[in-house]
Formats: structure tokens, sequence, C-alpha cells
């Protein structure tokens, strides 16, 4: 490991590892860029603020957002 934080010995060295090192690939991800779900949620959430909000709207919301939760804690990169 290059990374002179990754290094120190110590439960902080650790737990910043464990949080934060992809299992996949070994390289710290601590940002991604969101995929199809959670844009779904966001745009469900944008259009609430318009006159075109209805209350399906807010269900498909709902079940996008509940998707990206199950999928990110299923085959997530790290726990973070």
């Amino acid at each position: 490991m290059s990374d002179p934080l990754l290094r120190k010995s110590g439960t902080f060295g650790a737990t910043f590892t464990w949080l934060f090192r992809s299992r996949k690939t070994g390289k710290i991800a601590i940002i991604e860029f969101p995929n199809v779900p959670l844009w779904i949620y966001i745009a469900t959430v944008a259009i609430r603020w318009t006159p075109l909000a209805g209350s399906a709207n807010n269900w498909v919301g709902a079940t996008s957002l509940s998707y990206w939760a199950l999928d990110e804690v299923l085959r997530g990169e790290n726990p973070w």
C-alpha cells in the first residue's frame, strides 16, 4: 500500500480500509456515479416540485429508492 494513511497500524487505518476499500478492485471508493434506480428517484423528487406530481410519482420514487438501497447492500463496492 502506497498510501501512508492506510499503512498505519491501529484501529483507524483498519477501519478506514474496511469502510472505503473496494472488495473487487482494491482501490479506495468514496464517491461513485449514481446508477439508474437512484437517477429515477432523483427525477421523481424533481417532478414533485412541479404541477405534474401525483401519487404514482411517489410510488415510483419509493420503489426505485428501495431497489437502489437493496442493490447497494447486496452488490455495493464497500460498506460505505
